[in-house]
């Protein structure tokens, strides 16, 4: 069993992330760990996000869309859940997309009518 999780901006409410994970407690304390963790490379959007409301003594809220069953179904609905908080999530990859990213679907006009078209039946 999966969770399909947000996390979202204690300001806005606006969702900034979406996963989904069997324990989402530990996943959120990762999100916050990771976002503390000095690294070499450049930090992500979330990341960079996340030490923000740290800064100021928050962290972010995470909702529990819902439980999910099995694995697959679990990766489309936290993809179409991307899709629909693509302009405002920080998410790198698409899930179940192998290596497509977030900013290059939403580059590929052809992949949004094919997903529009799915949401419509």
């Amino acid at each position: 069993m999966k969770y399909l999780y947000v996390l979202k901006d204690p300001f806005t409410k606006k969702i900034r992330y979406v996963g989904a994970t069997k324990n989402p407690k530990q996943r959120f304390y990762q999100h916050i760990k990771d976002a503390k963790k000095i690294k070499k490379t450049k930090k992500t959007k979330k990341q960079k996000w996340i030490l923000s409301l740290l800064e100021k003594g928050l962290e972010p809220l995470i909702d529990i869309i819902k439980k999910i069953e099995e694995d697959v179904n679990a990766r489309e609905e936290e993809e179409n859940l991307v899709i629909k908080h693509i302009t405002t999530v920080y998410n790198l990859h698409m899930p179940g997309k192998g290596s497509l990213s977030v900013e290059a679907f939403k580059k590929d006009k052809k992949k949004w009518q094919q997903h529009n078209q799915k949401c419509k039946k």
